[in-house]
């Protein structure tokens, strides 16, 4: 042990610990506590050291430290410690447990309820913490951190009125708050996405005069879900690029390091991948600035490494059971039986599929899917010495995406989890479906594109289900339902006006959906925008637009023998949800993009035989969608399985799986 990293003779090691934390010399501490004998260590000793851990920012063992010394510690301070590295391991339902008792006391502190609001809205619990509201209504109008959490779990709750009263008084209060003015800036823009100028001028701002910080970058990010036609879209894209490049200038000259330059990137701008357009130059601008924040916290790697592409690592929160998982978990029995030596590197969610991997292949659970996890997982990955690392879905969150852009491995690969540019310099190749990509795709890359046989991997199917009647569902017998699977900012102005002019068509047909609101747009917010267009098409969406609660996997799966046809959205289609469909033998009908994002049900069809069901243009959609709902099982009894080994593209060479393409390096 190092010099210092013991207790003085004669004093006990709490009171040297609480020294040495007064001092702040932290790594000395946990070098203290580290070498000294259980019998020396106290819970006053463990608490000191669990304090340093945490501010050193190495919460795995912080909690370690915890659920062995501090277990059952009651006092106030104590309590308050547990909490707070609950909350920042995302153990959110553990902080809330902890605080409830002490944010309830008279002797209640701001910060306190600060975390406790953010525990609460972190596990999407927003009632259990507005049913204390009287406890700390007071908080609300004099600490704006309490305040703007009070609005956001209003917001949560669904109740948009109370949440918009709450933003308005705050910003009235105080109009300069940075933090405040991005979270109410993302409500109104996700609550009210009609009322959208003030936002599109505020990166018109961020463009003349950017600075570095996480207020900011959350501001760059707040694009709209909907836009009234495509010329919008292009002026938000026109002005997005122009702020990212100047935060870009920003970012290369900005004195931040290590977590306060990390957190600049816990937003990214996934709407854009929404747009029925080229994004490629707005997602290189990305790339770019993404490098620009990542480059000062890259560590070099390992020199004089010459022995070939042996060692690989897979970094994904989709190691679980997911629909990129159901995707992409076969490439790890591929490379495991090519002999490829496979590590796992498994970030938020784990369940059974993350257990029977473990068994598969050395596996980390590297935490919750925050970003200020990155140092723990970048330097993970740099201890195993890989040659290259797979990201099944780069963008699935942005702790990926800063992984990727830190460079932990001399090759790395995106997959098409993410169906488009991660935009990264350093990100070398993209692995793409053959049977679903595009015939020249090169220009809608940063990366290079490879090209993998059929689909690219083998898709797990889902598992049989029992049946359902339709009343189960609330459904009645007679209407021909057409079900739509995807998420709301899915659909696109275009695509609306195709489901408007189908209803008009076909009186007898009923949209099935699910209330997928998300961080872009709200369910409230979608439901106002097609009622309008419903109501201009002289349609009544209560009757014609069905929308059923969520149902379990199991009951989503019997659904859809009950449908007459699914209809894909555009410009971002589904790929799990067509799976699906297709197994309970239900056909889906698509509209062929001309980007990835737009083809992964195009792919699917025509490795099923069913080309028919993929069209080129709006109208075309809408017949052949009124055709199949009509005469269903006409369609899917002329289904004829393919051989989806190999789909060729012209002049291109073709992976037979990922395991030959990695060979081939």
């Amino acid at each position: 042990m190092s010099t210092g990293a013991s207790a003085p003779g004669g004093v006990e090691l709490h009171v040297h610990l609480a020294a040495l934390l007064r001092a702040r010399k932290l790594p000395e501490l946990v070098a203290c506590w580290t070498g000294a004998a259980d019998g020396q260590r106290t819970p006053a000793a463990a608490r000191s050291a669990a304090i340093a851990l945490a501010e050193m920012r190495q919460l795995d063992e912080a909690q370690r430290v915890i659920d062995r010394w501090l277990a059952d510690a009651s006092d106030v301070a104590t309590r308050i410690l547990c909490a707070r590295v609950a909350f920042d391991l995302g153990h959110y339902r553990v902080a809330i447990d902890r605080l409830e008792p002490l944010v309830t006391s008279p002797a209640a502190r701001p910060s306190w309820w600060i975390i406790y609001l953010r525990s609460a809205l972190g596990c999407s619990d927003p009632e259990r913490a507005l049913r204390l509201h009287a406890a700390y209504a007071a908080l609300t109008e004099q600490d704006t951190a309490v305040g703007r959490a009070h609005a956001e779990l209003l917001a949560m709750a669904g109740r948009r009125g109370d949440a918009e009263t709450a933003f308005r008084r705050l910003l009235a209060a105080r109009p300069d708050d940075a933090a405040l003015a991005a979270a109410a800036g993302e409500f109104f823009l996700r609550e009210f996405p009609e009322q959208t100028d003030s936002a599109l001028e505020q990166l018109h701002r961020l463009a003349r005069d950017p600075l570095l910080t996480p207020e900011t970058v959350r501001q760059l990010n707040m694009l709209p879900a909907f836009y009234r036609d495509d010329a919008s879209a292009l002026a938000w894209r026109s002005a997005w690029i122009a702020a990212v490049r100047a935060l870009t200038v920003a970012a290369r000259n900005s004195p931040l390091r290590g977590d306060e330059r990390a957190l600049c990137l816990t937003t990214t701008p996934f709407l854009l991948a929404y747009h029925d357009a080229d994004i490629t130059e707005a997602q290189s601008a990305w790339g770019d600035f993404v490098e620009a924040v990542a480059a000062p916290l890259r560590l070099p790697l390992v020199a004089g490494r010459a022995r070939g592409i042996r060692r690989i690592g897979i970094v994904s929160n989709r190691l679980n059971e997911s629909s990129a998982g159901r995707f992409f978990n076969a490439w790890i029995d591929e490379l495991l039986a090519a002999g490829f030596d496979l590590r796992l590197y498994a970030i938020g969610p784990r369940d059974e599929v993350t257990a029977k991997l473990a068994n598969r292949a050395p596996l980390q659970h590297l935490g919750v899917d925050e970003i200020h996890r990155w140092q723990t997982v970048r330097d993970t990955i740099l201890r195993d010495e890989v040659d290259a690392l797979v990201f099944p879905e780069p963008q699935g969150s942005p702790l990926l995406l800063l992984t990727a852009a830190l460079r932990c491995a001399p090759v790395q690969c995106a997959g098409y989890g993410n169906p488009l540019t991660t935009g990264l310099p350093s990100m070398d190749y993209f692995l793409s479906p053959d049977a679903a990509e595009v015939s020249s795709p090169t220009s809608h890359y940063r990366e290079r594109v490879v090209r993998l046989a059929g689909m690219g991997t083998r898709i797990a199917p889902p598992p049989d289900v029992n049946p359902r009647s339709l009343a189960d569902f609330g459904l009645a017998e007679g209407p021909r339902y057409c079900l739509i699977s995807q998420q709301l900012q899915k659909w696109s102005p275009t695509f609306v006006d195709a489901v408007i002019t189908l209803l008009q068509r076909d009186s007898s047909t009923r949209i099935v959906r699910f209330p997928h609101g998300s961080a872009g747009v709200s369910s409230a917010a979608f439901d106002d925008m097609l009622a309008a267009r419903c109501a201009d098409a002289g349609l009544a969406m209560a009757e014609r637009v069905l929308t059923l609660p969520w149902l379990s996997w199991a009951d989503f799966l019997a659904l859809h023998r009950h449908m007459q046809v699914s209809l894909d959205t555009w410009p971002f289609g589904g790929g799990s949800t067509t799976v699906d469909a297709l197994s309970q033998s239900l056909p889906v009908v698509t509209r062929s993009g001309l980007f990835l994002r737009g083809r992964q049900s195009t792919g699917l069809l025509r490795l099923a035989g069913l080309d028919s069901l993929a069209v080129d243009t709006p109208a075309q959609f809408v017949e052949r969608a009124i055709e199949v709902a009509r005469s269903p099982h006409e369609f899917m009894a002329a289904r004829q399985q393919t051989d989806t080994s190999v789909l060729h593209a012209s002049g291109e060479t073709v992976f037979a799986s990922i395991a030959e393409f990695i060979s081939s390096l």
